[in-house]
């Protein structure tokens, strides 16, 4: 009888799960865009800080300009849930 009430109550956790991924995955587009502009910022202050780098796509790790925003990891703290859990929710939902 014990057996079957603990794998009832992982079943239930997996329901609540499924679901807060599903309603973070509304907040990606919001995220990505934060991200993109993040990512521009930074590019832009790379560009003013090295002349030579005017036309060069890219910005140097070693120096922090911004503070990135990591999409899965924002959603996963939305979710309620690790990074790791959320990725393989969201697989499983197809998003």
């Amino acid at each position: 009888m014990y057996y079957l009430q603990e794998g009832s109550h992982f079943v239930v956790w997996q329901y609540f799960v499924r679901r807060r991924v599903s309603i973070a995955e509304k907040y990606r587009p919001v995220l990505k865009k934060l991200a993109e502009e993040n990512k521009q910022k930074a590019m832009e202050q790379a560009r003013k800080e090295n002349p030579n780098n005017a036309n060069e796509q890219l910005w140097q790790k070693s120096s922090k300009t911004v503070e990135p925003i990591h999409t899965r990891d924002e959603l996963a703290k939305i979710a309620g849930v690790s990074h790791d859990t959320y990725g393989f929710y969201r697989i499983f939902l197809n998003v």
